[in-house]
């Protein structure tokens, strides 16, 4: 039994890639591709839908958020997303020493298929814990729940977020938070020890604890 716990307070942008995904979403509404293409690869788009209007379509109303969501989490949509880069390799080496959780914003309508594709791409599942949210359950209140039932058995352990508001979260802990600036800028992760760019840098900051 590992000694310490991981927690890692994020799934998209760390643990899967929904680029395309998004891509695919965006080119079924009606979009075209050089748009989709400078949108979804900007940093700044990661967590927004987009409006835009096109000489067929407008998808500029409020309902579009509703309209996008409803192709986004289609099943065959679920099938186009990627693992992030490095991530199973990060997730199969740093599970041998840490007991390892991943706190999604997913809701567990998507659960099973998530987890399938999670298992297609060659993550570790027998290694890792994995949470999805009931659909109307704060996320807040989900967030501090799991982190109650895992700070209970680990009172300490590291915490990767992508956001620097869940780093408040570990404040009543004794876990070490580190940044991922997947969504983020660096200079936006003022309550974390360390912020990484990537997998490799996640693993040689782990090695150094």
């Amino acid at each position: 039994m590992a000694e310490f716990a991981l927690v890692i307070l994020a799934f998209d942008y760390i643990i899967v890639d929904p680029t395309k995904r998004k891509s695919a979403t965006y080119k079924e509404i009606g979009w075209d591709d050089k748009s989709i293409a400078n949108y979804v690869n900007n940093k700044e788009n990661h967590e927004t839908v987009a409006s835009f209007m096109t000489n067929t379509i407008s998808f500029s109303a409020s309902s579009r958020r509703n309209r996008f969501y409803e192709i986004y989490n289609r099943q065959d949509m679920l099938e186009l997303e990627e693992s992030y880069t490095g991530a199973i390799n990060g997730i199969n080496q740093l599970s041998d020493n840490f007991e390892t959780y991943i706190i999604s914003d997913r809701t567990d309508d998507l659960q099973n298929k998530t987890i399938e594709n999670l298992k297609n791409h060659g993550f570790p599942l027998e290694k890792i814990h994995v949470y999805f949210k009931q659909p109307l359950e704060s996320m807040h209140v989900y967030k501090r729940n799991i982190l109650r039932e895992i700070t209970a058995k680990y009172p300490s352990g590291i915490a990767i977020v992508t956001h620097s508001k869940d780093a408040q979260l570990f404040g009543l802990y004794e876990y070490t938070v580190l940044g991922f600036d997947s969504i983020k800028d660096e200079s936006e992760f003022a309550n974390t020890e360390f912020v990484c760019q990537n997998w490799d840098q996640i693993r040689s900051s782990l090695e150094e604890q």
